[in-house]
């Protein structure tokens, strides 16, 4: 994403030697690494980190997850259990995060094909919304309709 054009058009290189230049942010790197260099992986980290305390975690799943057994009702336990359960969900949306980067370091994206059959050229058949017809995907994704 970062050295994407598309998306942040950025340069981890570029960004090392303007960081490294820079006492006041190799001393916050060294006390945050123990590094005396600003590097690729401890710039990730740090961003990382920041994306990581604009997330709350505080929604009633959360507490649920944390051990409050009556933070969800009945309902909404039912449909975490189909997800994680009978509906394969969480083989690919991983908890906690739920989008699909593989735990424990959430830097890589896995995904699987589930209850898709795929034709003889090797494209994936995947379901209309009106169950007739059927949308062609180049793309290992899931299923419109998750299998029951």
């Amino acid at each position: 994403m970062i050295s994407n054009k598309d998306e942040m058009h950025g340069d981890f290189e570029l960004a090392i030697r303007q960081l490294s230049v820079d006492t006041a942010y190799l001393k916050l790197f060294g006390n945050a690494y123990q590094v005396k260099a600003v590097t690729k992986d401890n710039i990730l980290s740090a961003i990382a980190a920041y994306i990581k305390s604009l997330t709350g975690l505080n929604s009633r799943f959360d507490a649920y997850m944390r051990g409050n057994n009556q933070a969800m009702n009945k309902e909404e336990i039912e449909g975490f259990n189909l997800f994680t359960g009978k509906a394969k969900c969480a083989s690919c949306h991983f908890i906690p995060l739920f989008n699909g980067v593989v735990p424990p370091a959430f830097a890589k994206t896995e995904s699987e094909v589930l209850g898709v059959p795929s034709t003889a050229d090797g494209k994936i058949e995947m379901p209309t919304a009106a169950g007739t017809g059927s949308l062609m995907w180049h793309l290992t994704c899931m299923p419109l309709k998750p299998p029951l």
